[in-house]
């Protein structure tokens, strides 16, 4: 009886479709100590979240952000980035796994300065300015050192024109 009533029950929970509960809260995941990033990630697990979403911060991350030209390095490869950079997104990405939670990446804010296009006119300002390719570069870099991602968003609302600027 019990292993009908467990059948019964798998059942029923397959023919519902998951909607996945999802937080983002940068500040908490990215910018506090192990232990309240710990902290925080047990409280959202405990309330039924699935996944949390993070910001790969492109100008955080990328070498010489400030630099106006762009340093050589393979901006596909995660390991030709500085020291360091990746180890607060690390941190919660390991942490988050190990209890279960999946992680979304938002490769996004803000463009380090090499890889941002002056407009040519004054008329273009509404117009994508950052460099597509050195972003595509940028996006592999993070997909690759975070294979295991349940999922990337490319830019926060890219139909903001301040966010692409």
């Amino acid at each position: 009886m019990a292993l009908v009533a467990l059948v019964a029950g798998c059942g029923g929970a397959r023919d519902r479709p998951h909607v996945a509960t999802i937080v983002q809260d940068d500040a908490e995941l990215l910018h506090r100590s192990p232990r309240r990033i710990a902290a925080t990630l047990d409280d959202l697990r405990d309330l039924g979240v699935d996944w949390v979403r993070v910001t790969a911060g492109w100008s955080e991350i990328a070498p010489r952000p400030r630099a106006a030209i762009k340093p050589e390095f393979d901006a596909t490869d995660p390991a030709a980035y500085p020291r360091g950079a990746w180890e607060r997104l690390d941190r919660v990405y390991e942490m988050s796994r190990a209890r279960g939670l999946g992680v979304s990446i938002d490769i996004a804010f803000w463009a380090p300065r090499w890889a941002v296009r002056a407009p040519a006119r004054r008329a273009d300002r509404e117009r994508d300015r950052i460099a597509p390719g050195d972003y595509a570069d940028f996006a592999e870099a993070v997909a690759r050192r975070y294979p295991r991602a349940v999922a990337f968003t490319v830019w926060n609302e890219p139909n903001h024109s301040a966010f692409l600027l």
